[in-house]
């Protein structure tokens, strides 16, 4: 039977101005290989982990000017009633709600600081949980706000998160407890560890050190290399050679 774990983030998909290139960087960074499909909008790009499907990468759309970037979707258990709530409280629609055959229904809003998110309502359930994300894993999110209060009431409101504070005690976590698979993301303040404004997606890498080494001989920027978080492990966060912001992290 189809589940859904509403609150968590289930998706992150890239969209690039160079497809082959990001392939190719991915696939050295990550050991990411792709499969192409073909979607109404044109080719849809998808990357594996071995046999499982852990995210997407496309074309940005012709006319767009904007850099490249990452995307996270959110379960929500009512896309239209989360986007009517984004709206009443600050935030703007960048595009949807759309339904997409046998994948479900979408839309992207921008919270009122400016930070994009998708949210999802998957047709045939989300992802199931297979244990702690491995190296080529997504792991987690990071939300860099120029106004934190704002950022708690907007996301409590839209989504039901609430902040707890982490076992480092120098960050707030998104989510609904303090358990496994309650937690869905970090609140901090913009500025902090190399982050730019906005959300942010993690992969897990075997070696920090390596993976910044990689990232730089492959053609991209390492924007931070260490940042310790006590008791849980290090990130850096990094660019690629076409533009997108993305975190690696070790535990």
């Amino acid at each position: 039977m189809p589940a859904w774990t509403y609150g968590m983030f289930v998706w992150r998909e890239l969209s690039t101005s160079d497809v082959e290139g990001a392939l190719r960087f991915y696939e050295q960074l990550a050991g990411w290989t792709s499969k192409r499909v073909e979607m109404p909008n044109g080719a849809y790009h998808l990357l594996h982990k071995g046999e499982r499907q852990v995210g997407g990468l496309m074309a940005l759309a012709p006319g767009v000017e904007m850099p490249p970037y990452w995307m996270s979707y959110l379960s929500v258990p009512d896309v239209d009633l989360a986007v009517d709530a984004a709206k009443r409280f600050g935030g703007e629609v960048v595009w949807g709600p759309i339904e997409v055959e046998n994948i479900g229904r979408m839309a992207t809003v921008v919270d009122p600081r400016g930070a994009a998110f998708s949210m999802m309502k998957a047709a045939n359930g989300d992802p199931p949980y297979l244990g702690p994300p491995g190296p080529g894993d997504f792991c987690w999110e990071q939300l860099a706000s120029p106004e934190l209060s704002n950022a708690r009431t907007f996301y409590s409101e839209v989504v039901g998160w609430r902040t707890i504070a982490a076992p480092s005690g120098d960050l707030e976590t998104f989510g609904f407890g303090a358990g496994p698979g309650e937690q869905a993301a970090t609140l901090v303040a913009v500025g902090s560890g190399g982050q730019p404004p906005g959300w942010l997606t993690f992969i897990v890498v075997e070696s920090l050190g390596a993976a910044c080494e990689r990232t730089v001989k492959l053609g991209g920027q390492v924007l931070s290399a260490q940042n310790v978080v006590p008791g849980i492990g290090a990130y850096a966060v990094v660019r690629d050679p076409q533009g997108a912001v993305l975190g690696l992290f070790k535990g």
